[in-house]
């Protein structure tokens, strides 16, 4: 009966030990099936090595929809990561090891160069980022907080100084109805400012502007003309010197001030040839180096303002040239200079756009805040109305007060107040009063050139004109533009984490008066859709262009700008999926997040080598090396590597042709540089070098006072008395057959030459 039982259990036990069997056969069976399905439809979705990658399940649904250049792109940023937890993991075993040497063996390449990153001062990188101003595949553009600790320890706010604490004894006022600006003179003031002075004398000096023979203007005060209280001026007066001597000692000036006059002749407001029933005004406000991030920082008073009704903020609005002058021939011209220089000699003039407002019928201004090294200088298709020729007769006939860098007092004004007073006068005897359309452009650098807190100064004084503005009803009828041309170029917030934003992001705010968005609300929707959108000056030259033609409603209805025929206005939806190349933006000032940092190994060092090569190169083949110093390197601060190749003016992810960017610093005279080139890794040369393609990180102005050339003088470190390099000075390098003999600063694929020691 036992022995039965024993047997019974024996065979249950048999039963459960197949059915187990059994059923794990089928399930590994099916987790077979699962993994085979899986992997095939991988490898069916790979094509041409983009497919999804890492294989996690989340990756592969986030990539699985991706373009072949983002999945590309998705891989070389696992594979960096890869490298880099590999080489931190051989690091560490390095480190670990108990013989030194045999860590050293590892790599040898490398280990000499780990140590010396270990130890070296390292630059200030940011964080990684979780918000940003603009975010899609093509392009991601991180967030930079204008209020981060690192820059608010670098804040130092500057005071707004007044030239003169006396009142007003000479004043200008407009008379509506005669049409014509009249002069007081405020004699109640002689109590305050002497009251021994009973009687005056007072004239006034007319600042005209002349050619000479060769073609260039300059300016000139005519004889001086007696003044009367309540006297009216001739019309076709731009400027005056005006002055009060005491009549009993004529050489004591009791008081001199100088006035802008813009003086309008009435016309209808639209030619037969323009028949829209109402055109916007354009009034475009410029302060120089001024990032969206600096200006919310040293100017909160402004910033706030501009986030009222009808004002729209370009957060993605990236630069396309290193300093002022290309990046405002780009938004005013529609071109950098080198891209204009065939057009301004074929016309005799370049295509400024004021050119193309005084053709729809608009009266147009320009001015600026300083003479020297100006944007415009008045030659050629010049505006109706431009400060130019009065400014320049009083830098050159009254006492200037320099701070900032520039000339902060001019007589008893502020260099800029002669800039505003001529924006006021403009806007209100054509905006106000005429209400006929007017394109003016006014650009102020005094205050925020040269010291990037001077702004700070200005945020009161500037809110009270845009208030003024806003009183006299230029807000209702003007298109406004407040923008910069770019970032700080130099000094302490270049060093910073996001220096390389802060220099690269300047603001754009665009304000669109309450009709223009009633009448036109795609426009107007458009400019919110941009607002974190890649855009860059040849698309504000487009919006500008766009402004003459308002019934393009599509893109296509705007014809290509030659120069970047990709470029659209901001009237139109920016694509969500736009490269830098869509916008003409070259890769040293894309901010778009497509760099990662590498390791400062050989070849790291060899690249930054051969960028001081081709500039020894560049500045001997000009021979620039009779003056200036041999750059040496100093050290070599940061490097970073665009995560895709180049391959036949493709990308891919192993290409030949790798874009390295690179902080270093210089001997025997330290300059700070950083470069963008393009690295051959067969042939280990730079091709297509582009001097543009490196910036100068800090200034440089009394290092290059011996020569004039302005893409050599960021190179050059000029030789010191008693201080020479006879072999370096006397070496010389002759063209190569069929090259131009040309001030060129490119140079495309150059081979090595026998140069000693560069």
């Amino acid at each position: 009966m036992e022995h039965e039982t024993h047997e019974g259990t024996n065979m249950l036990r048999r039963k459960l030990i197949i059915k187990i069997k059994k059923y794990s056969i089928i399930f590994f069976a099916i987790l077979l099936v699962v993994i085979w399905a899986n992997y095939a439809s991988r490898v069916k979705d790979y094509d041409d090595t983009v497919g999804p990658f890492p294989h996690s399940k989340d990756q592969a649904n986030t990539t699985a929809h991706l373009s072949r250049l983002d999945r590309l792109y998705e891989l070389a940023k696992w594979q960096h990561v890869l490298n880099r937890q590999f080489y931190e993991w051989k690091w560490k075993q390095a480190l670990t090891s108990s013989k030194m040497t045999t860590a050293q063996s590892l790599d040898t390449t490398r280990s000499n160069d780990d140590l010396l990153f270990k130890y070296r001062k390292q630059r200030k990188t940011a964080k990684p980022a979780n918000r940003y101003f603009v975010y899609s595949h093509k392009c991601k553009i991180p967030y930079a907080d204008p209020f981060s600790s690192e820059a608010l320890a670098l804040h130092t706010p500057a005071k707004l100084r007044t030239c003169t604490n006396e009142s007003d004894l000479i004043t200008l006022s407009f008379d509506l109805k005669l049409q014509t600006y009249k002069m007081q003179v405020n004699t109640e003031v002689l109590v305050e400012l002497d009251p021994n002075i009973t009687q005056l004398t007072c004239s006034y000096q007319e600042v005209r502007s002349v050619k000479d023979a060769t073609g260039k203007f300059f300016s000139v005060l005519l004889p001086p003309v007696d003044m009367t209280d309540n006297m009216a001026l001739d019309r076709n007066i731009s400027g005056i010197l005006a002055e009060c001597r005491d009549k009993k000692n004529a050489s004591r000036i009791v008081q001199r001030d100088a006035f802008p006059l813009v003086q309008v002749i009435p016309k209808t407001s639209r030619t037969e040839s323009h028949p829209l029933p109402r055109q916007p005004s354009v009034i475009m406000l410029g302060l120089d180096t001024m990032s969206r991030m600096n200006f919310k920082r040293t100017m909160p008073k402004t910033a706030k303002y501009v986030q009222q009704l009808g004002w729209f903020e370009m957060e993605g609005y990236n630069k396309v040239a290193d300093n002022t002058f290309p990046n405002l021939c780009t938004v005013l011209a529609g071109g950098k200079p080198a891209q204009l220089d065939k057009v301004c000699e074929e016309h005799s003039s370049c295509p400024w756009i004021w050119r193309d407002f005084k053709e729809a019928g608009y009266s147009t201004a320009y001015g600026e805040d300083i003479t020297a090294d100006s944007v415009f200088t008045g030659s050629g298709n010049a505006p109706d109305f431009t400060l130019r020729p009065l400014f320049t007769g009083l830098t050159e006939s009254m006492h200037t007060f320099r701070r900032f860098g520039y000339d902060y007092c001019v007589g008893r004004r502020l260099a800029i107040s002669y800039l505003y007073d001529f924006c006021m006068q403009f806007t209100q005897r054509l905006i106000e009063e005429l209400e006929q359309p007017a394109f003016g452009f006014f650009w102020s650098c005094t205050l925020t050139h040269d010291y990037h807190y001077g702004t700070s100064s200005l945020d009161g004084l500037f809110v009270d004109y845009l208030k003024t503005l806003e009183k006299h009803k230029i807000f209702g009828n003007a298109i406004v533009i407040l923008f910069s041309d770019h970032g700080e170029r130099f000094g302490d917030l270049v060093d910073l984490p996001d220096g390389f934003l802060e220099e690269r992001l300047p603001m754009l705010h665009i304000y669109l008066p309450p009709w223009f968005r009633k009448t036109y609300p795609s426009y107007a929707q458009s400019l919110q859709l941009n607002r974190n959108r890649l855009s860059s000056p040849y698309d504000l030259h487009n919006t500008l262009r766009h402004i003459l033609q308002l019934n393009a409603t599509n893109p296509e209805d705007l014809p290509p700008l030659a120069n970047c025929p990709t470029s659209q206005s901001l009237f139109h939806p920016l694509p969500q999926e736009r490269s830098c190349v869509d916008a003409c933006i070259g890769d040293h000032w894309c901010t778009c997040k497509e760099f990662l940092p590498v390791k400062l190994n050989g070849e790291a060092y060899n690249i930054v080598k051969l960028t001081l090569y081709y500039i020894n190169r560049w500045m001997l083949v000009h021979h620039f090396n009779r003056h200036c110093d041999r750059l040496l390197l100093a050290e070599l601060d940061h490097a970073e590597r665009k995560l895709l190749g180049v391959d036949n003016d493709k990308e891919t992810l192993y290409g030949t042709i790798m874009i390295y960017r690179l902080r270093f610093r210089t001997f025997p005279h330290e300059g700070h540089f950083e470069a963008t080139v393009r690295y051959h890794s067969d042939r280990q040369i730079l091709v297509d070098f582009d001097l543009e393609d490196i910036s100068r990180l800090n200034r440089y102005h009394n290092d290059s006072l011996c020569i004039n050339d302005k893409i050599a003088r960021k190179f050059c470190f000029c030789f010191k008395e008693g201080n020479t390099n006879p072999e370096w000075q006397s070496l010389l390098i002759n063209f190569k057959e069929g090259e131009e003999k040309s001030q060129t600063d490119s140079v495309v694929a150059l081979e090595p030459i026998d140069v000693p020691a560069l």
